[in-house]
């Protein structure tokens, strides 16, 4: 049935303004902010129905249910009424989903959820909230056993123009296994409306100490990302190093098994570059031949390495290996230069007497470095047949004119000699 507003505001207004300030807005004495070491509840507190989505109403409308048709909520009022309401009632919006619920039904009230929860603990609450009308309403926030005195963690006073956020954390009593979580009306816009509430939840958060974890090299550089870790005091803890491609792990700072304490731990992991295996460069011929000492060069692995031909005196380099660069590896390597020979100098073949007298044309030969040349060879006995040295012509000469006085001494000795007889 629709409400109607049957009582003249002002007389609520007179009424509050008469209570003890203590009566309309409790105390906030409970709503506490957990310090470090204390634990957060680590499981979701089970709220049932928190965004009002159930039962199901139209657009633009409100419903008044029997407590028993809401999924999990309960109220304090006389008649066990809640009143669901819709989007576009009044111009609203909801803050979560399409639904929410009006503190006041027929009567102020209060709706609330008994749940399981862990004594000693935190609990983070979060609530929204809005008055109806142009007015300012005020709703507390109580939380304790569902059969002593609830503490008021909140009072929450909110205008109609947009939904405001309240939230806090509750400490769960020594021994209180069962809450009760409570949104009460203490001023609505009349004694029939006000007082919107939407979007009750309650986190899986929990507080502890932290456990940092950084992946350092032995000089101190970062390797990777610093991973912070969290927990609730007590409970144990088990980081294992990572596996960081070319590095092996060789020193632990800290503890990387224990429990969480009320101080922040620091567990450092610290890494060293493994040793790639060796890189051999090697110079030869085409037919490999050995053209100078091979080199070996050393570093870790996934570093890079460069190489550079070498210098060899009568030799030019044919063929650059493809892995004249790379990176060191779990496998030796072999860097392959090829040489072929160099030009060797021009050969200029002269022809002369003793004198220097120029005896033919010069000729100049071209060859390979180090490779003796042939052609060298036989010119020179070449032009030896053709042009006899000056010298040799003058031996000859004299050795003719000698036989040539011996046969003429020969014979008047001959003739001598007979005549004689």
């Amino acid at each position: 049935m629709k409400k109607k507003i049957m009582k003249i505001f002002a007389c609520s207004q007179i009424i509050i303004f008469l209570l003890p300030l203590s009566s309309v807005y409790g105390k906030e004495e409970n709503n506490v902010t957990p310090k470090k070491g204390d634990v957060i509840e680590t499981n979701p507190i089970n709220l049932v129905n928190g965004n009002f989505e159930e039962p199901i109403i139209s657009d633009n409308s409100y419903v008044q249910f029997t407590e028993d048709k809401v999924p999990g909520w309960r109220t304090t009022a006389s008649d066990k009424l809640i009143e669901i309401q819709s989007n576009g009632l009044d111009n609203i919006t909801a803050y979560s989903g399409r639904q929410w619920a009006e503190l006041i039904a027929a009567e102020p009230s209060a709706l609330y959820q008994d749940v399981e929860t862990k004594p000693g603990s935190y609990v983070y609450w979060e609530v929204a909230h809005k008055a109806r009308l142009d007015h300012t309403d005020i709703a507390a926030v109580k939380f304790g056993a569902p059969n002593g005195t609830l503490e008021t963690q909140a009072i929450m006073s909110t205008g109609n123009e947009n939904w405001k956020v309240y939230s806090g954390y509750y400490k769960v009593p020594k021994g209180q296994n069962i809450t009760r979580f409570q949104f009460e009306s203490l001023l609505g816009s009349t004694n029939l409306i006000g007082n919107l509430i939407d979007n009750v939840k309650f986190t899986s958060e929990y507080y502890g100490s932290n456990i940092i974890v950084d992946y350092k090299d032995i000089e101190g550089n970062k390797l990777v990302d610093t991973e912070t870790f969290k927990g609730p005091i007590g409970k144990e803890y088990d980081i294992s190093h990572k596996d960081i491609p070319f590095y092996s792990l060789v020193k632990i700072e800290g503890n990387p098994k224990g429990t969480y304490t009320e101080e922040d731990q620091r567990v450092t992991f610290i890494y060293q570059k493994i040793k790639g295996k060796p890189v051999t460069i090697r110079y030869e011929d085409e037919q490999g031949n050995k053209l100078a000492e091979s080199e070996v060069l050393i570093g870790n692995l996934g570093d890079r390495y460069e190489t550079k031909a070498k210098e060899i005196k009568g030799w030019k380099v044919k063929q650059s290996p493809e892995n004249a660069q790379g990176v060191y590896s779990d496998q030796a390597q072999e860097v392959v230069y090829i040489y072929e020979r160099a030009e060797g100098k021009g050969v200029t073949v002269r022809y002369e007497d003793e004198q220097g007298n120029k005896l033919a044309e010069s000729e100049t030969l071209k060859g390979k470095y180090g490779i003796r040349s042939k052609k060298t060879t036989d010119a020179a006995e070449n032009r030896e047949k053709k042009y006899p040295q000056t010298g040799e012509d003058i031996t000859n000469g004299f050795f003719e004119i000698g036989m040539f006085l011996v046969m003429i001494s020969g014979a008047i000795l001959f003739f001598k000699s007979k005549k004689d007889i």
